[in-house]
């Protein structure tokens, strides 16, 4: 899957750079320690979906969430943030929770937002999108290790458990890739990118003679080089003395421990390997070994595995694995030391992630499609859930519009699940119109994939909502497709991967207009990133849609040029033409430019400022024909926008703008107002010619 042109949200690296929304005289642990508490009857608000405390980075990207456990297994540390309309300011900190206490204290809480840094196919722009932090446990359970943002050189800060002093950790001032603690606790052996930081102190001084373009330009976010992501190496920090060194075989060893076998107290080993070597993609299958002797895993029950743990004195495995239609539930399964086979103890449609063992359960967090992320605890006997911690206990008191999961496929077969929120006092029999949400649905229903879309607001207007998971890339999972270059290309062929997504849609429109809830004349369409592509395909190839607004743009021919040469090479390989090539077939369903002129869908832009270039070839051949396009350009905002007033002024917007297009509300603003009137009628007086130049004269 290639979204819209980059795919910055998936950068995993972190860096120490501060992020978005550093204020003083913030109180910090009280943002995290405590949130508002609504009226039972209240519905949900934009402040309230702006200010969650959020337990890591929200989703799409929730798997990337870990929390972690102490040594004696009695307490869990896991990342939190949340945002503040009142100061524009971002929280971070660390939330420690003992699992048999229930006693909860939030460590090291502060401003900013730690950001991770782009990678472009080699180079790597710094600060793009909310960074995973993973706290670590020193081997004594006295320290916390993580990544934070702050004014000092360090990626890494260390918190003491006991006084909540924290401090940052010398030598570790380049992009970490991961981290861990030594057995014995005096050092950290850290992988990290050790030259990017030089690089781009040399770039700044080749400045004085003139930058040399070439790979490592980027010109949609700066008119100047950026330093190249390398190749981690891995090193051994002491933290007494700050000595810096190579880590041995045995330290190194420690890192990236999710993708070796698990070995067990008691020698046996655990490995999740793919279960087809002759594809990308391939689903993942956990194999068991006692000793010399393996175990016969059920295929059923052990394939699509995403984590695997010993439980107790590690005599136990417990898996979690995706299951049912589109892969959308969620089961977790446990084979017990002795047991002729595993027992499937939970099936779930909710969202876990950053699970670890602890004893006799296994702690994740989980989020509903109405209720936002939380720990729990799944006994591993009876599948029991319990509640640990919910930073959001209030919500559980608001009032939301139901949502039901839906289940159709694409016209080539594939399965796909939707999640219909039906509008707030809805009558039956009445037909509502629609706004269509990408790409992502699992978990809390929110503001879908970059949360600009407000799904429980968009009801409380009176808007049906079907919040789409994109189905997967065509090209991936295929006998004999070994690699992304050749998975891509299958699916750029002929836009043969977005004619499956835009099947997705389409089917999934037909069914909800079939259950007599819309109107199939007033449906809107949303997105960012893969969505916002989502959005520039569906409104060529289809005329179901009376207006859309996505949060990039766009893919032109011209982009392909900003992307810059690295970035460009990577497109061309998947099939996209060179700029010197006359191939306007390849563009004439893909590109709005191309298309401007007979463009009808009224299209709003919520553009961020470092990816503004992209939609300068769009946004001119809007002008040029009077297309019906309103685009807005948000300050210091990168593929996902932070700044929590931003997020405000966006909600609002795309509010305003189905409002006016889907049921004919005027803006409260009133320069929008006439703006988007005067677009009304042009499109009103284009229409009327189209239908008049169809009329034959008579003869």
């Amino acid at each position: 899957m290639v979204p819209l042109l980059l795919s910055t949200a998936m950068a995993m690296a972190l860096n120490q750079s501060a992020g978005p929304g550093q204020v003083q005289n913030v109180d910090c642990r009280s943002m995290l320690e405590n949130s508002a508490a609504g009226e039972t009857t209240q519905m949900v608000t934009a402040a309230d979906l702006i200010e969650l405390v959020d337990i890591g980075y929200p989703a799409p990207i929730a798997a990337g969430l870990q929390m972690t456990l102490s040594a004696d297994g009695k307490e869990l540390a896991f990342p939190l943030q949340r945002a503040s309309l009142a100061t524009g300011a971002y929280c971070t900190g660390i939330g420690v929770l003992n699992i048999e206490t229930r006693h909860y204290a939030v460590l090291d809480a502060h401003t900013g937002l730690a950001m991770s840094p782009g990678k472009h196919s080699g180079p790597g722009a710094p600060n793009e999108v909310p960074a995973f932090i993973t706290p670590r446990w020193s081997p004594d359970g006295r320290w916390i290790a993580y990544q934070r943002t702050g004014s000092s050189d360090a990626s890494i800060w260390r918190i003491d458990t006991v006084t909540g002093a924290s401090q940052p950790t010398p030598g570790t001032d380049g992009i970490v890739a991961d981290f861990v603690w030594s057995a014995d606790g005096t050092h950290l052996v850290v992988s990290q990118e050790t030259t990017y930081k030089k690089e781009t102190a040399d770039i700044e001084a080749e400045g004085v003679s003139g930058h040399h373009f070439d790979a490592r330009f980027l010109p949609f976010l700066a008119a100047h080089p950026f330093a190249q992501r390398r190749t981690p190496v891995v090193q051994s920090i002491n933290l007494a003395t700050g000595h810096t060194r190579e880590a041995n075989e045995a330290e190194a060893a420690r890192l990236n421990l999710q993708s070796v076998p698990r070995t067990s107290p008691n020698g046996s080993v655990a490995t999740i390997d793919a279960e087809f070597t002759d594809r990308v993609g391939s689903p993942r299958m956990l194999s068991i070994t006692d000793g010399t002797t393996a175990r016969a895993c059920p295929q059923d029950l052990c394939r699509n595995v995403a984590g695997a743990w010993w439980s107790g004195a590690g005599e136990n495995l417990v898996w979690l694995r995706t299951t049912g239609w589109a892969r959308s539930h969620q089961s977790v399964e446990v084979w017990d030391k002795g047991a002729s086979a595993p027992r499937t103890i939970l099936d779930t449609k909710d969202f876990l992630s950053g699970c670890v063992a602890a004893r006799d359960s296994l702690i994740c967090a989980r989020e509903s499609s109405l209720h936002p992320r939380h720990i729990v605890a799944i006994d591993l006997v009876s599948g029991k859930i319990t509640v640990l911690y919910d930073p959001n206990a209030e919500f559980a008191r608001k009032a939301f519009a139901p949502a039901q999961r839906l289940h159709w496929r694409t016209a080539r077969g594939t399965e796909v699940i939707g999640d219909l929120v039906l509008p707030t006092g809805y009558q039956k029999g009445r037909r509502y119109p629609l706004i269509v949400t990408t790409y992502q649905t699992k978990g809390f229903l929110r503001g879908a994939t970059g949360d600009e879309y407000p799904i429980q607001l968009f009801a409380a207007r009176g808007f049906t909502v079907l919040s789409i998971q994109r189905p997967p890339d065509i090209g991936y999972n295929v006998a004999g497709v070994r690699d992304k270059i050749s998975a891509e290309r299958i699916g750029a062929a002929g836009w043969a991967d977005r004619r499956n997504v835009q099947s997705a849609i389409d089917r999934g429109i037909e069914l909800v207009e079939g259950m007599g809830l819309i109107d199939p004349g007033r449906v809107g369409l949303t997105g960012l990133s893969d969505g916002a592509t989502t959005v520039g395909f569906g409104i060529l190839v289809s005329d179901r849609f009376a207006a859309a607004v996505a949060s990039q743009c766009c893919m032109d021919p011209w982009a392909m040029a900003a992307l810059g040469p690295a970035t460009f090479g990577t497109f061309h390989s998947f099939g996209y033409p060179g700029v010197t090539e006359n191939k306007p077939s390849f563009w004439e369903d893909i590109s709005p430019a191309g298309r401007a002129k007979t463009l009808r869908t009224p299209l709003l832009l919520n553009l961020g400022d470092q990816e503004f270039l992209l939609a300068l070839q769009g946004l001119q051949a809007f002008r040029e024909t009077d297309a019906p396009v309103d685009a807005y350009v948000f300050p210091d905002e990168g593929h996902v926008k932070l700044n929590p007033h931003h997020r405000l002024a966006i909600y609002q917007r795309n509010l305003a703008w189905f409002d006016y297009w889907l049921k004919t509300v005027p803006p409260p603003n009133p320069t929008e107002r006439e703006r988007w009137e005067t677009m009304r009628v042009r499109l009103h007086t284009a229409g009327a010619q189209s239908s008049a130049d169809k009329v034959k004269p008579s003869q």
